[in-house]
């Protein structure tokens, strides 16, 4: 969208250009204006949020909660030890 804003790129998709025309009404009603693009290496929100919107499929609108975990969801640890000694591959069960 900005650089459809800054007039490098036309808005050709029907959904984009109804955003353009929206933007570009409200930019009018300000004296100054200035519009910067932020990448996606740099905005970790936005790239998740564009590609939730781009899984998403016509007719389904639920909730997404995300969750950011600080530390483990639990403490416990698992250790499996199996002595088999060296009976080999044929050995009975």
């Amino acid at each position: 969208m900005v650089e459809q804003l800054n007039g490098t790129y036309q808005a050709k998709d029907t959904l984009l250009q109804r955003y353009f025309h929206i933007a570009s009404h409200q930019i009018s009603s300000f004296d100054e204006f200035a519009i910067q693009h932020v990448s996606r290496e740099q905005n970790a929100r936005a790239d998740l949020l564009s590609k939730l919107a781009s899984t998403k499929k016509p007719g389904q609108h639920r909730t997404i909660i995300q969750e950011t975990l600080h530390s483990p969801s639990f403490d416990d640890t698992v250790v499996n030890v199996s002595d088999s000694g060296d009976l080999g591959w044929m050995t009975d069960i």
